[in-house]
C-alpha cells in the first residue's frame, strides 16, 4: 500500500521503505497519459520497484497494457501477486 507521509515525519521508518511525493507522481503520471494518449505503454519494472507503485500507476493509466520486467524469474514473480 501507498502510505502518505505525515508532516513532521523526517526520517524514514527502519524497515526498507522510500520517500515518494505522490503529487509530483500524479502530475508525472498526467503528462505521460497527455503525451502519450494514441500509444499503449508498459511500466519498466527495474525503473520502479515497488509493486503498490506499480498497481498505483497502472490504474491511473489508460493505456497500460503490461510490465516490461528485468528478468524471466521477476515475470514469474510479478504474475503471483
Amino acid at each position: 500500500m501507498v502510505a502518505p507521509l505525515y508532516s513532521g515525519q523526517n526520517t524514514p521508518p527502519k524497515i526498507p521503505s522510500t520517500w515518494l511525493d505522490m503529487d509530483a507522481l500524479d502530475h508525472n503520471i498526467q503528462l505521460v497519459n497527455q503525451k502519450t494518449q494514441p500509444t499503449n505503454l508498459r511500466l519498466a519494472t527495474k525503473s520502479m520497484r515497488s509493486i503498490d507503485v506499480l498497481r498505483y500507476i497502472q490504474a491511473r493509466s489508460p493505456n497500460f497494457i503490461g510490465l516490461m520486467s528485468y528478468a524471466a524469474d521477476e515475470s514469474v514473480y510479478l504474475l503471483k501477486k
